[in-house]
């Protein structure tokens, strides 16, 4: 561990430096003013070389305070000569929050001396938390000396009693944005949260720390704890006040550049320090002489113990210099436990051990989950190709591969699609391990399936209306057979899903239709538009993933008596949708994926039917028809939020097909006068819908260097349908009906119910 200046400055200290300027009034007390909305910026004279801009002690009662911040907090402290201290908040006591709204900007910097720059710092405090959720910027400068840059520094004031817990028990949390930085011609050293293995350390959000020095050395880490108090046993699920806790669910990037530079997103060097990783960890180091030396570890365990549970992506990169260590975790002297761990196949040696440490798989007498996913072609990974499991570590020390002990309970792939040939295992070896890429289900063709039904509710709405003008002579309105021309507008609400066999849906739509029909004799044309928008949500093994699509319809349709009871009626609608997908799983710390793809179709049908009039109120009308779709997506990428996840991107090719389909039913329509001016008309349609040709959709996929696979989603063959409602037609041209429809298999059901306005003129 290389040396550096730490201040270790207690508040009475600081009170008596701050009592020698003129500034001590410019000191925000939170304990005077809890909770803070506005702005504080202080800009120290030349002269003054250490401030602190706010603090947090004990109220007048000696009681704790729990204090808010949601202005902006401002300091630069930038002496003409001598060391530089700036300091943002300065705890003693109670717990602090630096909310959403709120801002600290911290800047330090010396010309040829030690600058030091502490967004939040707490000292002489235990029990406590201190939270960012919002942005703390920590600048440290100094031009011809050393620096050092801090976004949460605390608990680094205790003693080696047993019973001495000042400094421990302390939740420090980034939720929000921390940045940090410092750069000197010396010695150059940032970390985002500091402090000692006795706290709890969490990065839920943004947090990147930066250290350069142009002339010496440079170390940069993001989470970094050292030796616990004696005292404090581990307790990391302690949810108010964890110990031997360090946790990243956000994003962590960590940068070290200088003639040695050293860069660890989670460091540590304590005993019994629990590590969780779900995020991302991206580490650099860089070295500037040909002499030096450039080392980037991920999580890095120094003297001590730990147990590491990382589902998250940890990329480390060390380039520059004669020599250079880039590894995932290095066990440096120390036993490092894994329970489970994403690795990425084709850079055999992630991990590394030096100094007599060891990396062991599992904990105890349970073995260790592997999640495995692809790594780049250009390092050598292929899906298909056996890598071995024996060459996860590297001795630094001894210049060899290292044995990793312990046994494994599971492998995996990170994402359902892919997934892990195991082979080889044995005592003595954990055995190799393949990739295929071999997806179960396709959400693509699930969601064709779902487009399909929705295609077919629309175009039934405008048939019903059809057909129902084509029985017994109904024209445009009964009650006003002079009229041979009518408008309508139609708002209609559906509900569908699918069971989840391998993978279903559910889903809600809204749409609007409007036309026109116009009668020449036996003969009628008209036209008909729309608008629909749809959410579904899908289910089984496709859980998470969800589309929102908007449609527009444009359709004609029209009918021909051929007899008095024998009719031909045909509607063709085409529709265009474009559709937002997006999917909510994790998976193992991949993140949120989207995607957006445009789609269009044509829905025919052509119906023939006959009427009997079984008394004065009733009439029978048996039907027979044929469908006809056609169904066009184009290719889409679904890719993920992450841009270090790239490599499981889904590339979907473009999809072309037909499917036709018979359907046979049995119509009962009939009428009832409720005055000479208006008329009832109930119906109720009953029929089967038998699928000759298209009821397999196949659409091909891949993902990065993986082959290309066709996946098919199948439906069932055979639904039942039906459609009912009631009509209330008047003698002045206006009519209304209530309907309801649907479409129902052992997999799918689907019901719209629609409310139609016309006027017949």
């Amino acid at each position: 561990m290389n040396n550096h200046k730490i201040w270790r400055l207690s508040a009475v200290a600081v009170a008596l430096l701050i009592s020698g300027n003129g500034y001590a009034d410019q000191t925000f007390h939170f304990a005077q003013q809890p909770h803070n909305t506005g702005d504080h910026t202080v800009i120290a004279a030349p002269e003054v070389n250490n401030f602190s801009l706010a603090d947090l002690t004990a109220n007048a009662e000696g009681q704790a305070v729990d204090a808010t911040n949601a202005g902006a907090l401002s300091l630069r402290v930038e002496p003409t000569q001598g060391d530089a201290q700036a300091n943002g908040v300065l705890v003693t006591s109670g717990t602090f929050t630096n909310q959403a709204q709120g801002s600290i900007t911290v800047s330090a910097s010396s010309q040829d001396q030690h600058a030091v720059a502490s967004g939040l710092q707490a000292t002489d405090a235990y029990w406590s938390t201190l939270r960012n959720q919002g942005s703390i910027r920590a600048t440290s400068n100094s031009l011809h000396g050393s620096a050092e840059a801090y976004g949460i520094q605390a608990g680094l004031a205790f003693s080696d009693a047993a019973g001495d817990h000042y400094g421990d028990h302390m939740m420090l949390s980034n939720e929000g944005v921390m940045q940090v930085s410092a750069t000197a011609e010396q010695d150059a050293f940032a970390s985002g949260i500091y402090t000692n293995a006795g706290n709890g350390v969490v990065n839920n959000g943004r947090l990147d720390v930066s250290a350069h020095a142009s002339a010496g050395d440079a170390r940069a880490t993001g989470l970094h704890t050292l030796s616990a108090n004696p005292g404090v046993d581990p307790d990391p699920w302690n949810p108010a006040n964890p110990t031997h806790l360090m946790s990243n669910n956000g994003s962590l990037s960590v940068t070290a550049s200088g003639n040695n530079a050293t860069a660890s997103a989670i460091s540590t060097e304590g005993e019994g320090v629990y590590i969780y990783n779900n995020g991302t960890l991206i580490v650099d180091a860089f070295s500037e002489s040909a002499q030096g030396s450039a080392s980037a570890y991920g999580i890095h365990v120094l003297n001590g113990s730990a147990t590491i549970n990382s589902s998250g992506r940890i990329l480390a990169t060390a380039t520059g210099g004669s020599q250079q260590q880039a590894y995932e975790v290095m066990a440096d002297g120390s036993v490092v436990n894994i329970e489970r761990y994403t690795l990425a196949l084709g850079d055999e040696t992630p991990w590394a051990v030096s100094n007599g440490g060891s990396i062991v798989l599992g904990n105890g007498t349970q073995g260790a989950d592997l999640v495995l996913m692809a790594g780049q072609a250009s390092e050598g990974f292929a899906y298909g190709k056996e890598y071995s499991l024996d060459n996860l570590a590297y001795d630094t020390t001894s210049g060899q591969q290292s044995t990793v002990g312990g046994s494994i309970a599971g492998l995996y792939g990170i994402t359902p699609d892919i997934k892990v040939i195991h082979s080889g295992s044995s005592s003595s070896s954990l055995g190799s391990a393949a990739l295929v890429y071999a997806p179960d289900v396709s959400h693509a063709g699930v969601s064709a399936l779902a487009q399909r039904s929705s295609m077919e509710q629309a175009s039934n709405i405008i048939s019903s209306q059809l057909h129902s003008q084509l029985v017994s002579n109904a024209g445009c309105n009964q009650k006003l057979e002079s009229a041979d021309s009518c408008v309508f507008i139609t708002p209609y609400a559906g509900e569908y899903r699918r069971d989840p066999v391998t993978s279903g849906y559910s889903g809600q739509r809204y749409g609007v239709l409007l036309g026109q029909n116009q009668h020449f004799g036996d003969f009628q044309l008209g036209w008909h538009g729309g608008y629909e928008s749809a959410s579904t949500d899908f289910n089984g093994t496709s859980v998470g993933r969800k589309e929102e699509i908007n449609t527009l319809m444009l359709g004609v349709q029209g009918g021909m008596k051929l007899s008095e009871s024998l009719f031909i009626a045909a509607t063709s609608t085409w529709f265009s949708s474009d559709t937002d997908y997006s999917d909510s799983n994790t998976y193992y710390g991949v993140g949120s994926q989207s995607g957006s793809y445009d789609s269009s179709g044509l829905y025919t049908d052509v119906s023939v039917g006959n009427s009997w009039q079984l008394n004065r109120n009733y009439a029978m009308t048996p039907m027979v028809g044929l469908t006809h779709i056609w169904q066009q997506r184009d290719g889409y990428i679904v890719s993920s939020n992450n841009s270090n996840y790239d490599l499981i991107d889904t590339r979907y090719s473009s999809y072309s097909n037909h499917a036709v389909a018979l359907h046979a039913g049995v119509r009962l329509d009939g009428r009832y006068p409720l005055t000479n001016e208006t008329l009832l008309k109930p119906f109720f349609n009953v029929g089967l819908q038998q699928m000759l040709y298209g009821d397999e959709i196949t659409i091909d996929q891949s993902i990065p260097n993986s082959p290309v696979v066709g996946v098919s989603t199948k439906d069932k063959t055979t639904q039942g349908t039906f459609d009912l409602g009631m009509a209330l037609v008047s003698d002045n041209g206006v009519s209304a009906s209530l309907q309801l429809s649907g479409m129902v298999n052992s997999d799918r059901q689907d019901f719209t119910g629609w409310a139609n306005l016309g006027w017949a003129f």
